[in-house]
């Protein structure tokens, strides 16, 4: 029955037709009617969509990375969670959305839900957000945080709720208090190497906001691979660990504590490490909450040492 059903409700979206026009590289509209029922893929995306009160407009959501903004769970209840990761074909159509707003383009991959060219013969829209749909080319800045929840704002008429919140978040940045420009490593995944975060990634900014220099900024991509020996040489004072779905900060700190070519390294020596959600780290609002963090870790660092 569930699959008659599937087969059903794709024949009924074929009859819509293909988008009529495509507008950009990232966003694949089939009407010109503000979308109604959307569905956000990657946490990040869902908080945009939160953030600017389209609560209303989300009948589902997946793959969250780790907490939610505590801020942000109210507008979250009663909201359903398709799956923590992919959702299948199945499920989504099953939503009836008429949109789908993915974070990372990896949503439409083969193993996700497939390319976007078969929502849109389905009647579906979709979008892929700008942060990381557009091609990176070079290193970011402040500004870089709004270009994508400013077109899920122009797209949903949600101008004013965007001038707030960037308000609200640019007033939050000017209480950072100063401090010394620690090198910093961040570090996403930690196992026979370090996957870490480039010049040209958001954790850099994070890292650039909050006060520190990131040991990676010469690496001119959005996340580069260490050997462990290289981070050594690097001999980093503070490194900052991703929490998310695939990582715990447990687990890094016990092979940087451990391993027998990071004994000696600064960070590990005065246990500099602090844990950030990964989602802290994505080019989006939230960003900010992580630049907030880091800094605070920062001044008790210093404070530390002055002691």
């Amino acid at each position: 029955m569930r699959q008659s059903k599937f087969i059903s409700l794709m024949l009924v979206a074929l009859s819509l037709g293909p988008a009529p026009y495509v507008y950009s590289q990232c966003y694949y509209p089939v009407s010109n009617s503000t979308p109604e029922k959307v569905i956000s893929l990657n946490q990040f995306a869902t908080e945009n969509m939160l953030l600017l009160d389209l609560e209303d407009h989300l009948i589902g959501t997946a793959y969250p990375d780790d907490s939610y903004e505590p801020s942000l769970l109210p507008k979250l209840a009663g909201i359903p969670e398709l799956a923590t990761r992919w959702p299948s074909k199945e499920q989504v159509v099953l939503a009836q959305p008429d949109f789908i707003y993915a974070g990372f383009p990896s949503a439409f991959s083969a193993a996700a839900l497939g390319e976007q060219s078969q929502w849109h013969q389905w009647g579906i829209g979709t979008l892929i957000g700008a942060s990381y749909c557009n091609p990176v080319k070079g290193r970011l800045q402040l500004e870089d945080i709004w270009t994508e929840i400013t077109e899920v704002a122009e797209l949903f008429a949600r101008q004013s709720q965007l001038q707030r919140l960037k308000a609200e978040r640019m007033q939050q940045l000017a209480q950072l208090r100063k401090v010394k420009p620690y090198r910093v490593l961040h570090i996403d995944m930690a196992d026979a190497i370090a996957r870490s975060a480039g010049g040209w990634s958001g954790a850099d900014l994070l890292i650039r906001l909050a006060g520190g220099q990131n040991i990676t900024a010469n690496l001119h991509q959005r996340w580069v691979n260490l050997s462990w020996e290289r981070v050594m040489e690097e001999n980093p004072e503070v490194i900052t660990i991703a929490v998310s779905q695939e990582s715990t900060p447990d687990k890094a700190i016990e092979l940087l504590t451990t391993h027998p070519a990071l004994k000696g390294i600064d960070a590990v020596v005065n246990r500099r490490f602090v844990a950030i959600p990964f989602t802290e780290t994505m080019v989006s609002p939230r960003l900010t909450q992580g630049v907030q963090r880091l800094n605070q870790a920062l001044v008790e660092f210093q404070n530390k040492e002055q002691q």
